[in-house]
């Protein structure tokens, strides 16, 4: 009077069959795009950025808020079953979330915390190689970074909002780290508030000893250890043209140890504003920071010096590029500048296994003409070779308008996602550039293979292995683009049947496939920790056994 009903879900088995695609198709449907799957029933939500760790799990994370009084509803299960959640209302603030999917697609947990402001600048995510999640972005007002039922609560250093200074350019930094099944384990926050930063934004890296690495802007004079310590950094002070002292940006260099506490602190800068780009950390746990500068700025933390100038026109300062190296012990490495007057930092950096490092920015050629630069550097920041594309080039050559994102798989391939162009590019580790998905100024949102592709304003893309995961902002998208080599689909030739037994009968289940890469097991649509194996034994059938396999 038991039954055990194998799984029937037409969204799961479209998923698993569609997932692997010629070469480099971008997919959505039925993968983890929202579209479908996370679209808000109400409100809004956007997604700032994804990880994945080494087993193929995918960490989103990203804002919902409502409108006026009503709060955002969005189901983050892209499969049968349900996981709604709801924001704080409108005018109370934001929800930030952090998402976790299985390598197939599949919900594994979701986690909200709320604060009066959260996340303006963006979120930022990192997996250590436990799987520990580490989110940090901007908040101001009070937050409760505790997800479960209990409750941690934070106050930035100050409420913007009772004396009339906008809460998206007042906050405070915070890192939240989470184990692997999504609790808590530890809170920090620096207190950036005091001088109006526009928007926080930091870069997140963990070491493979589990360090966090934090990198950012700031300005005035913030302590940085989150601890009962202190570590004040203070910012250049540069001078207005009527002759007024201000606090400029300044970038800063974090470390704190896997349990949170301090380790050291760093900043670079001088009498301009300088801006952060983008984080990396290489396999020998040094960190890579690019940015933007202007002037003459020391790019040696130490005592010791390296000044590099920015480009200059009549005597003015132009803005330029930067990208920065220190040791897991802040020793520096080296920093360089590439001499262009920089219009866009943000194209991403990125080190493949030897520690090349690969870096992105967008230079100006002349008042009305920009193209796209790629930089390979040696591991000691030598060129290895030099890559620049315009955005109307020659016949034949390649288009590039504005890098936003910059990866690099484990075959030393450049993957670099361009935003104004709505395309993918790979550049070999020979510096042959081709288009692997999108059509250049065609936007959509299109599931399909190279050219036919659509994206709509991509902004990050990041490689597991062979596959790449990109982020298609406004079209509210995670896309997946897998190579020619994983086209082969598998094929089912046996699924587990349906059966009837006895209370504390023994009962198995089987599936045979080929050309499956792994399985996995989940009873009413909630994965089987441990059952990843072709068969599923249960040694005495109960009632809490019964369900949809």
């Amino acid at each position: 009077m038991r039954r055990l009903d194998r799984r029937r879900s037409a969204r799961r088995l479209a998923f698993e069959r569609v997932e692997p695609r010629t070469m480099f198709a971008a997919t959505t449907t039925n993968d983890f795009g929202w579209s479908d799957a996370f679209a808000p029933t109400a409100g809004h939500m956007q997604v700032d950025d994804v990880e994945v760790d080494a087993k193929g799990n995918r960490y989103l994370v990203g804002t919902m808020w409502g409108s006026g009084n009503a709060s955002a509803s969005i189901d983050f299960d892209p499969g049968q079953g349900v996981a709604l959640r709801t924001s704080v209302a409108g005018n109370a603030g934001q929800t930030a979330f952090v998402v976790k999917l299985d390598a197939r697609g599949g919900l594994v947990w979701d986690r909200e915390f709320s604060a009066t402001n959260i996340g303006y600048g963006g979120l930022s995510v990192a997996v250590d190689s436990t799987g520990n999640v580490i989110i940090g972005g901007g908040f101001s007002g009070t937050a409760d970074f505790d997800p479960s039922a209990g409750s941690v609560i934070r106050k930035s250093s100050f409420n913007p909002d009772a004396i009339g200074i906008p809460s998206t350019t007042h906050q405070d930094l915070f890192l939240l780290k989470l184990n692997s099944s999504g609790t808590y384990l530890w809170d920090r926050r620096i207190p950036l508030a005091p001088q109006a930063v526009a928007a926080v934004r930091c870069g997140l890296g963990v070491a493979t000893n589990g360090a966090v690495y934090v990198a950012g802007e700031f300005a005035g004079t913030v302590d940085f250890d989150p601890g009962a310590g202190t570590s004040n950094l203070a910012s250049t002070v540069g001078v207005t043209s009527g002759g007024a002292a201000y606090s400029t940006t300044d970038i800063y260099m974090l470390k704190l140890a896997p349990a949170g506490t301090f380790a050291w602190a760093r900043r670079v800068g001088g009498t301009a504003n300088e801006e952060f780009g983008d984080l990396a950390v290489d396999a020998s746990n040094n960190m890579l920071v690019s940015g933007g500068f202007e002037g003459t700025v020391d790019f040696n933390p130490s005592p010791m010096n390296l000044p590099l100038a920015s480009p200059a026109l009549n005597g003015r300062s132009l803005p330029g590029d930067f990208a920065l190296k220190l040791a897991a012990d802040a020793t520096f490495r080296f920093a360089v500048t590439s001499g262009d007057v920089a219009v866009d930092i943000r194209g991403g950096i990125d080190t493949d296994a030897a520690g090349n490092v690969f870096l992105a920015t967008q230079r100006a050629v002349d008042a009305t003409t920009f193209e796209t630069r790629l930089r390979k550097l040696s591991a000691i920041g030598a060129m290895v070779w030099d890559a620049r594309f315009s955005p109307v080039p020659p016949l034949g050559e390649v288009s590039f308008v504005i890098s936003r994102g910059l990866t690099v798989d484990g075959s030393g391939n450049v993957f670099v996602v361009d935003y104004g162009n709505n395309t993918l590019r790979q550049i070999t580790a020979a510096g042959v550039v081709s288009t692997v998905a999108g059509a250049v100024k065609i936007i959509g949102d299109t599931d399909s293979v190279g050219s036919a592709a659509r994206f709509f304003d991509p902004t990050d893309v990041v490689a597991d292995g062979s596959s790449l995961y990109i982020v298609d902002s406004s079209n509210n998208l995670i896309r997946k683009a897998v190579p020619a080599s994983q086209a082969a689909l598998p094929v089912i030739s046996l699924h587990p049947a349906s059966q009837e037994v006895s209370e504390g009968q023994a009962v198995t289940l089987r599936v045979t496939a080929t050309g499956a890469t792994g399985y996995r097991w989940l009873r009413n649509n909630a994965p089987i920790e441990g059952a990843t194996a072709s068969a599923l034994s249960i040694s005495a059938a109960q009632a809490s056994d019964v369900g949809l396999y």
